[in-house]
C-alpha cells in the first residue's frame, strides 16, 4: 500500500544501517522488510489511525502532560483483565501512559524477573491471554492513554527458540539437517523478533 511504501522509504536507509551495524546480514534484513509488510497488511485500522497521528507529531511522546505509571501486572491488579478494569483509577492519577513490566511467557522459578522468556507468542498464563492484552490495549487507546510493554529482544531463557538456534549454529545442525529434512522446517533464524511482532501487532 501507498501508505507504507511512503511511509518505508523515509526511513529504511536508517533502519538498514541500524540493523545492518548489529548483524550485516543482508537477507535477514531483507526478510525483515517482508514482514514488516506483511504486518502492516494485518495491523487494525483504528492502530493504523493512531499510527498516523503520532506520524503527524513525531514529538508526542514529549510532550508536557505526558504521566507515565510502571508495573508489573500481578502486583498491580493480578491480572490483564484486572488492570482494563482500573483504567478510571487510572486516569484519576491522570496517567495516560502504562509502562508493562514483562508479561511473556517465562520458565517456572528461572524468570529472571519476567526478561528470561521463553516463548515470544504468549501471556504467562496467570496474567492471561494474548486476546486479554489486544482487548485492554484497546480499551487504553479509547481513553487516550498509551502502553509500552518492556521487552528485551536478546535477553531470553535457554529454553527459548533464539537459544536453540544459537546451540543449532555452533554445532552446524542446520548444516547437517539441510539435505534430510524439507525446506522451510529449520527456518527459526530469526523466529524471535518476527513472532513477537506478530503476536502483539495489533496491541500496542
Amino acid at each position: 500500500p501507498e501508505e507504507f511504501e511512503l511511509r518505508f522509504e523515509k526511513h529504511h536507509d536508517e533502519l538498514r544501517w541500524l540493523y545492518m551495524e548489529l548483524y550485516d546480514n543482508g537477507s535477514m534484513f531483507a526478510e525483515l522488510c517482508e514482514r514488516l509488510k506483511q504486518f502492516y497488511m494485518e495491523r487494525k485500522e483504528a492502530l493504523k489511525e493512531l499510527d498516523r497521528r503520532r506520524e503527524a507529531d513525531p514529538a508526542w511522546y514529549r510532550q508536557n502532560d505526558m504521566l507515565g505509571m510502571m508495573f508489573y501486572i500481578d502486583n498491580f491488579a493480578k491480572t490483564i483483565n484486572g488492570v482494563e478494569e482500573k483504567l478510571s483509577y487510572i486516569e484519576k492519577c491522570r496517567a495516560n501512559y502504562i509502562h508493562l513490566m514483562p508479561f511473556l511467557e517465562t520458565p517456572k522459578g528461572r524468570s529472571d524477573g519476567g526478561y528470561a522468556v521463553s516463548d515470544f507468542q504468549q501471556v504467562q498464563k496467570d496474567l492471561g491471554t494474548m486476546e486479554d492484552l489486544e482487548s485492554f490495549t484497546a480499551a487504553c487507546h479509547e481513553k487516550g492513554v498509551n502502553v509500552c510493554m518492556d521487552f528485551v529482544m536478546n535477553h531470553t531463557s535457554e529454553g527459548s527458540v533464539d537459544i536453540l538456534t544459537q546451540i543449532m549454529n555452533e554445532r552446524n545442525i542446520f548444516g547437517k539437517l539441510k539435505n534430510v529434512l524439507p525446506n522451510g522446517v529449520m527456518n527459526i533464524r530469526g523466529f524471535m523478533v518476527r513472532t513477537t511482532y506478530k503476536s502483539v501487532k495489533n496491541s500496542l
